[in-house]
């Protein structure tokens, strides 16, 4: 876990350029929903639609800098952030699938209240 929250801290610190924000956009959410996917796996993009309290944004790996492209090993990739700290990761495996359903987002959240 903790090597997971150290990537999420790394990749934190990289500027990310988002391309599509949900429209429940909140600019007071307490959470923020980060999901990276590179263009040829777009059929794999994880649909989440609105999440309470929480905005949701996604961005193209290819569009990021080098620098962040070099530390996603696998996509799709959802970072989940409390205000500005990195406080869970979810990461496809060699599928490029990710194994996470919206209910497993929100009982992050709630743990993280």
């Amino acid at each position: 876990m903790a090597k997971y929250i150290l990537a999420s801290i790394i990749l934190f610190l990289i500027p990310i350029s988002v391309d599509n924000v949900s429209k429940e956009h909140n600019a007071v959410s307490e959470f923020r929903l980060l999901h990276i996917n590179a263009k040829w796996n777009a059929n794999n993009n994880l649909e989440l639609g609105s999440i309470q309290g929480c905005q949701v944004q996604y961005a193209l790996l290819e569009e990021q800098p080098k620098s962040l492209q070099s530390k996603i090993t696998y996509v799709p990739v959802l970072l989940l952030f409390k205000k500005d700290t990195p406080v869970a990761q979810w990461s496809a495996d060699l599928s490029f699938k990710l194994n996470v359903s919206k209910d497993d987002i929100i009982k992050a959240i709630e743990l993280n209240k």
